[in-house]
């Protein structure tokens, strides 16, 4: 028995447990999905694949940030996607602190499609209670909840995880914090003085500590923070000597206000930015290209970039979303409106037409997603060991027998 197993066996306080691992979360937008995707092989105690499966959109359990310049749509990808990431699971919800005050419910069910019903029970907003230890109050009750239920209401995804354990966790909590720059304090709430520097540096420290508390239990209780934050512009003091990017893949000039926890915490730090404007003589739809860069990612390269196509009404379109990547990628043939993916001639199509085929008709979203599927994912990363099978260098026979499980739609 080796030291670390008999720490393990004398463990009475958990301080060698293994920790409990992490399932993702589709956010519905497939291009971006596979952008920041992975590849999870799951192994046995000696070293033999049990299972490979493709982990798409955000890791649970974790911290994201998405910035950018206002009018860029953040806060209705944010929405979203957290819809996507909770419906299908029973006790699921999204906890979403509207500082801004810029959210309505009527907002919310247009651009998800979510039901009054499923909105009442898995959604809720608040627009009052958003001082900074509200938030953390909140958050706590949740663990607390989850933590009294137990095992009842806890999930088998039916995947293993990378240790080959059964991958059982709690039902996903997604809380989105929208925005940063907004976030006070209750204990300077009735300040006169908060306009100043020093309010500023009060408040960042109360994130940071915010941040401290919250990030260890995220993961054990699968609650995921998205938040929401701007994108300033950076002054220096010497124009003759610019200071460096705040992280990387930033600009120099750019600047993320909130101190540098939500940086160094971020699981998943994501830029957008309006790359294109549309309208409905030329494109069919009022709205805009958003590119979104991966300034930093712990499941996937970072510096990639995807883009997502923007309604003003209906919110971000899957459907158009993935024609777009499709165009990009030259999978796309014939001209409007004899448009076919180059997969399946004999399907045609209008631009115009495309997204109502795609929400209506499963065969044929089932059959544009799999026309993309194949170039999709060559965007997931993959680790070494996977790379070695493929280039036929192992030779054990449980290597070379691989099965990848895909999600479905």
């Amino acid at each position: 028995m080796s030291l670390l197993d008999k720490l393990k066996a004398n463990d009475k306080k958990g301080l060698f447990k293994e920790d409990s691992s992490s399932d993702m979360y589709e956010t519905g937008f497939l291009p971006f999905d596979y952008r920041n995707g992975t590849i999870i092989t799951a192994k046995d105690k000696e070293d033999k694949v049990l299972e490979r499966w493709q982990g798409l959109g955000m890791v649970g359990g974790t911290l994201t940030t998405i910035i950018g310049k206002s009018g860029t749509a953040k806060t209705t990808f944010v929405i979203q996607a957290a819809v996507n990431m909770i419906k299908k699971y029973n006790d699921a919800m999204v906890l979403h602190y509207d500082i801004e005050q810029a959210t309505t419910y009527t907002r919310i069910r247009n651009i998800t499609g979510i039901s009054n019903k499923e909105l009442e029970g898995k959604y809720f907003l608040s627009r009052d209670n958003v001082f900074i230890q509200d938030i953390f109050t909140g958050i706590m009750k949740v663990v607390e909840l989850k933590e009294s239920l137990g095992d009842s209401i806890k999930i088998n995804t039916g995947k293993l995880d990378e240790l080959g354990r059964p991958l059982i966790v709690y039902p996903p909590t997604i809380v989105i914090i929208d925005s940063i720059p907004g976030l006070a304090s209750k204990e300077n709430k009735d300040d006169d003085s908060m306009q100043g520097s020093t309010y500023a540096n009060r408040i960042a420290k109360e994130l940071s500590q915010f941040h401290n508390r919250l990030v260890p239990i995220l993961r054990p209780y699968n609650i995921s923070i998205i938040e929401i934050n701007h994108l300033k512009t950076k002054i220096d003091i010497n124009p003759m000597a610019k200071s460096q990017a705040q992280i990387m893949y930033l600009k120099q000039d750019e600047a993320v206000p909130g101190g540098t926890a939500p940086i160094y915490y971020s699981n998943l730090y994501l830029k957008f930015v309006s790359s294109k404007k549309l309208n409905v003589e030329d494109d069919g739809i009022n709205g805009m290209i958003v590119k979104v860069q991966l300034i930093k990612s712990r499941t996937n390269t970072a510096g990639q970039e995807i883009e997502l196509v923007y309604n003003q009404v209906t919110g971000f379109s899957p459907a158009l979303t993935l024609l777009h990547y499709a165009k990009d990628k030259e999978l796309l043939g014939g001209r409007n409106p004899k448009l076919y993916f180059i997969s399946n001639p004999e399907v045609k199509f209008s631009r115009n037409e495309f997204e109502a085929k795609y929400t209506l008709d499963q065969s044929f979203r089932e059959m544009a997603i799999q026309a993309c599927k194949d170039s999709m994912e060559t965007m997931l990363s993959v680790n070494a060991d996977l790379l070695t099978v493929e280039s036929g260098s192992k030779t054990d026979e449980n290597n070379e027998v691989i099965d990848i499980i895909t999600n479905e739609e």
